[in-house]
């Protein structure tokens, strides 16, 4: 975490990522979001209202709010959440993934074992009830604009979502 934490400093103070930690070159092919072309379009186009000077930088992942040294370093703390049982599925359905050293494929029981609890456990705190599936707590989530995904199924919702409030941000800097 204090890599993490160096790292986004260093991309705050000079607007440059210079670290593989930060991104590994693993991007997905967005074509399995099955986007028209039309809205992928649009939402370019209300990224080209932002002036250029404005960088834009974007730190994605399930268990980035558990630890307060990173989380400050955020100007907008976006939160889109899905039930379990949607993440599971997800989950479930991937070959795999590249990380930094290797090609990565969850053994049995690993999501539910390790990835979804520890989920529960660093981000419960945020939660009411500790019930990460239910209302932030407003009280210790203030910053955090949640997305509830309900189904998981609404790919372009949240993309117009993270992209307005990414724009809003950048537009009164």
């Amino acid at each position: 975490m204090e890599l993490l934490e160096n790292e986004l400093c260093q991309i705050k103070s000079t607007g440059e990522i210079r670290s593989k930690l930060i991104h590994n070159d693993n991007v997905d092919d967005l074509s399995k979001f099955k986007l028209d072309t039309s809205y992928v379009d649009k939402i370019k186009q209300l990224y080209g209202s932002i002036d250029p000077s404005v960088k834009v930088i974007l730190v994605d992942g399930f268990m980035l709010y558990n630890d307060k040294r990173i989380s400050d370093l955020f100007d907008l703390k976006l939160l889109i959440r899905s039930p379990y049982s949607v993440l599971k599925q997800r989950r479930a359905a991937r070959s795999g993934y590249q990380t930094l050293d290797s090609f990565w494929k969850d053994p049995p029981y690993y999501f539910d074992e390790f990835v979804y609890k520890s989920y529960v456990e660093t981000h419960g705190f945020l939660f009411k009830d500790h019930n990460v599936e239910g209302e932030l707590n407003p009280a210790i989530a203030k910053e955090i604009r949640d997305f509830n995904n309900g189904d998981g199924v609404a790919i372009k919702d949240a993309i117009s979502w993270v992209c307005h409030n990414i724009i809003d941000l950048c537009k009164n800097i």
